[in-house]
């Protein structure tokens, strides 16, 4: 049973302990106050933190709906990234479908796929989230998320692209090409991620993030492939994929060197959430990096 009462939000976490809490204080806040009629359902998988991630996530209780799977995976940690995200994904679902049929409540007609490493705003989740509601052809709907310790702005999550030109008319260079213009509002790409998706909870629930055991040699065998791939193959089933062009995330492969970009990316795009005026200073953005 499926409710447009509420929205399931699933998060991966390890060693976010530094500033989970003001993320969900400051962005995730604002999103809630957007909608005060939808509750917002957050799963959250933390997996072999070092640090006081697990007990951060234990404080937002109180002021989110959170359930907080806590589990260790050393047998993980030496493999393949991508590999190893798709089977914390799949275990995270796995155990979510479990406990909500245990519970015995309907599952939200949406499910939102977020990273805890980029930045956006609640405008990215209104935009992608009113997006869906009008293309119902559409089973899942991703955000044009900025690469933004590149010289030149491109789209951040590439692998989750090259393989677009299997089922569409553009090859992976034209559709960052389009990305990067944002002349029209939607893209029809069939593979894609970026760092948040919203997808129709009946088909998130029937997909597989990355590949069965049978097919892990041929995901060994082709470094650019990404669990989202097969997900996306998955998702194809219930409906069309794509990438909202007019929205804006970021992301970058090292925010120690990139906290000056970063900071300029959100102050460019209005990134910062209503409720502080300060929140440069708390996720150190700003700090005392030269232009």
């Amino acid at each position: 049973k499926m409710s447009e009462e509420y929205i399931d939000i699933m998060m991966l976490i390890q060693n976010r302990g530094s500033y989970i809490e003001d993320y969900f204080n400051y962005i995730m806040k604002d999103v809630e106050h957007a909608y005060p009629n939808i509750h917002f359902r957050y799963f959250i998988l933390e997996n072999d933190s070092t640090d006081n991630t697990l007990e951060a996530l234990q404080n937002m209780k109180k002021n989110h709906d959170i359930t907080i799977i806590s589990d260790t995976f050393p047998e993980l940690m030496n493999i393949r990234r991508t590999i190893r995200l798709g089977i914390l994904r799949n275990y995270l679902q796995y155990r979510v479908k479990k406990l909500i049929s245990q519970k015995n409540v309907p599952f939200g007609k949406y499910t939102l796929v977020i990273d805890s490493d980029i930045v956006f705003s609640v405008k990215t989740i209104q935009y992608i989230l009113e997006i869906k509601k009008k293309r119902t052809d559409f089973a899942m709907l991703g955000i044009n998320c900025e690469n933004i310790g590149r010289e030149y702005p491109s789209y951040y999550d590439s692998l989750a692209l090259n393989y677009a030109s299997e089922y569409s008319r553009y090859s992976s260079r034209e559709v960052t090409n389009i990305l990067k213009k944002r002349e029209i509002p939607l893209l029809n790409v069939h593979t894609c991620f970026g760092g948040i998706i919203i997808v129709e909870s009946l088909a998130y629930y029937n997909a597989i993030w990355g590949y069965k055991v049978s097919e892990m040699y041929t995901l060994y065998c082709k470094s650019v492939m990404c669990e989202h791939y097969h997900f996306c193959k998955y998702i194809q089933n219930w409906g069309k994929i794509g990438i909202c062009l007019h929205t804006h995330g970021g992301w970058t492969s090292d925010w120690n060197n990139n906290k000056y970009k970063v900071y300029k990316y959100c102050e460019k795009h209005n990134l910062f959430p209503s409720n502080s005026k300060n929140i440069s200073l708390y996720i150190e953005l700003k700090g005392h990096l030269e232009i």
